[in-house]
Parts: structure tokens; sequence; C-alpha cells
């Protein structure tokens, strides 16, 4: 049963009969995304109140584009993932219906995200380059650069993918999954991973030709967190591209674990890169000063309210 995007967008549920052992096949799925939810959400939270409370990282323009993509990251797993798991299992596992406007939302916000936070790994990487390459440019004017190509990257893919996705949303037969009519999965598929992970390929070898053309030998000057950034970006998302191409091989209808490795690959660096930005030399030291501020913050107002209860015990 097909349904055109126009067609259901005024409905909520679709009917589907699921099968009665659906809801077992998908535990392990579930167990994932509950896992990757937690891990992700955590990490790139510390991320997030780190950078905004440190006034030295806040106001750089490297960490301001780590900002944007923790935010994104975090987003996904505090609401996307759940909602997901929401879907494949409890909705569409175990009853006879599936909500479409939360089924669009995740499947468009996951095709978004994807492509947002993969470009922006990039743009930290042409951060770094016109640091290491144009002298003259300030630190203003390079966050100003950030600023700009962040917007630049979520209007841009805001506006192509969607002109993409929205006129060719089709339900496929498995409950609670939209596709793409023909041959628009593939153009749209290329839209949102190939060409972004040829971008970071490409930004990536610059950034490590720069470095060695610049003949630096300060070891504190290596962006080590940048390039590994991009190398486990790149190894994560590429067994997700070749999973995607192998379903029309019908290889992965057989392999169920090759599926589920894709999704664990794919929400893998989303929780890696968070932990690579806190353990980073520089970053480390600032990000834990901040951290260090929000838990005796914390024990503050605890201790506070607890020795306003002991003055208002005694008063009584």
């Amino acid at each position: 049963m097909d349904y055109q995007l126009n067609d259901y967008m005024n409905s909520t549920i679709l009917d589907y009969d699921a099968p009665e052992n659906e809801n077992e096949k998908n535990i392990p799925l579930l167990i994932l995304q509950i896992i990757m939810a937690v891990l992700i959400t955590i990490f790139n939270g510390l991320v997030i109140l780190a950078i905004s409370l440190n006034p030295e990282l806040r106001n750089k323009s490297k960490y301001f584009l780590i900002l944007i993509l923790s935010i994104c990251d975090f987003l996904l797993g505090l609401v996307l993932l759940p909602i997901s798991a929401h879907l494949v299992y409890f909705v569409g596992a175990m009853s006879n219906y599936c909500n479409v406007t939360l089924l669009l939302v995740t499947q468009v916000g996951f095709m978004y995200e994807i492509s947002i936070s993969i470009l922006l790994v990039g743009a930290i990487c042409i951060d770094w380059i016109t640091k290491m390459t144009v002298s003259n440019y300030q630190e203003k004017t390079r966050y100003q650069l950030a600023v700009f190509m962040a917007l630049y990257i979520c209007i841009e893919t805001v506006l192509i993918l969607g002109a993409v996705m929205f006129p060719n949303i089709e339900t496929s037969l498995y409950p609670c999954f939209l596709t793409f009519k023909s041959p628009y999965d593939i153009i749209i598929f290329c839209l949102s991973e190939i060409p972004h992970i040829l971008f970071l390929l490409i930004t990536t070898l610059l950034l490590i030709v720069t470095f060695f053309n610049t003949r630096t030998s300060a070891i504190s000057d290596v962006p080590s967190d940048i390039i590994f950034a991009s190398i486990i970006t790149i190894i994560c998302e590429v067994p997700a591209i070749l999973i995607y191409l192998l379903q029309y091989f019908d290889v992965v209808r057989y392999i169920p674990a090759l599926y589920q490795t894709s999704i664990f690959c794919s929400y893998a660096r989303r929780f890696i890169l968070p932990v690579l930005w806190l353990v980073n030399t520089y970053s480390r030291k600032e990000m834990i000063k901040s951290l260090t501020k929000i838990i005796r913050c914390k024990n503050s107002v605890n201790m506070n309210i607890e020795m306003s209860e002991n003055i208002t015990h005694e008063t009584k």
C-alpha cells in the first residue's frame, strides 16, 4: 500500500497488520537505540554545558562549530532516537497503527541531522585551515566566518533536501517506515551522504597538507582532535552507505546483523566525537573547569538549602 504525502497528511495513523513475532525481532534494535540515545545525550550535553559556560571557548570559532554540532547530535539523542524507538517497537510492532506525524518528523529529522553534522565537521577543518593560511584573519573575523558557515550549512541542507524529499515521500509495507519513490531514493541518498563524505574527505586531506606545509614544530599546533573527528566520521558513515547500497541486492534482508551494524556505526560517532572534544589537550582543561563550576554551584546551592532548613528548624 503506497500513500502519497498529500493523501495522508490529514490523517495521523495508518493501518497495518503487524506480524505476531514482530516485537521480538525488534528488541535488539530497541535496546541499541536506547543505549545510543543515552550515550549521545549525556556526552553531547556535557560538551554543550562546558562550551556555553566558558567564554574562552564560546568565543572561539572552532568551539562555536563544535557547539552547533553537539546541539544537533544532542537533539538526535534526546528527541529523534526515543521517538524512533517508540515507532519501531511500541507502535509499529505491537499495534496495527502508525503515527504518520511522528514518522515524518523522525525520518526527515534523521536525513537533515546526518547531512548537517557531516558538513559541520568539514567546516571545523576549514576553520583550522583559514587560521593557518590567512594570517590577517583575526579571531573575530574567523568567528563571523564560522557563524556564516553554520547558517549556510543549515539553510542549504533544509532547502535542497526538502525540495527533493517532500514531493516524493511514500510509505513502504514495513510498519512505521518512510521511503521515497524511485529513482528519488537514490538521488536523496546521494544528496545527503555521498557528497558530504567526499567534502569531508577533501577538507581533511587539505588540513593535513596545510599542516605539513606550515612546518610547525610545536606539538600543540597539531590538530589531532580535528583529524581524528574527520576520520571517525568517515569510518562510521561508510558502512552505513555500503549497507544502504546492499539493500538493492537483498543482502540486508537475509543478514539483519548488517543493518544493525550500520546503525551502530552511524550512531557511534555521535558520542565518540564529544568524548574526543572533552579529552583534547587544550579543551579538556577549559571544559573540565566549566563542569567543575557547575558541580560547585550545585553543591553550594544544596548547602545553602540545607543551612536554611537547619536555621528554620532551630528557630521553631
